[in-house]
């Protein structure tokens, strides 16, 4: 099998730029190679354990009754957005989404002190 000139040329140049992209790329030492890989595991825990937070986070909101035990509500509201914040659980209660407990909570903030009630 014989080359042409053009051919060869051509085989010469891919090897010549597979070469210098192949020399370009940064030396990793085996070393830098574990470390890369336990910053990626600790990473993947990290995230794991703050996804556990966020679910539990969420289950301690749906399980709050946004009152203390005397009746009163851990509500505030926030003028300004127009949705009630539970102090307890952090839970933003919108009027939009949950018109049932926004009422609720609603009224018995505006018989309370604060209001004059």
């Amino acid at each position: 099998m014989e080359l042409t000139a053009s051919q060869l040329q051509e085989l010469i140049a891919t090897a010549v730029t597979a070469a210098v992209s192949e020399a370009k790329k940064p030396y990793i030492s085996d070393e830098q190679k574990r470390n890369i890989a336990d910053a990626q595991q600790a990473r993947k825990e990290q995230a794991g354990l703050h996804r556990q937070m966020v679910e539990e986070k969420i289950r301690q909101q749906k399980l709050c009754t946004h009152e203390h035990a005397r009746g009163d509500t851990h509500g505030v509201y926030v003028q300004n957005g127009n949705y009630i914040l539970c102090q307890k659980c952090q839970s933003v209660i919108r009027p939009e989404t949950d018109p049932q407990t926004f009422s609720k909570i609603f009224q018995k903030l505006h018989n309370s002190e604060f209001f004059g009630g």
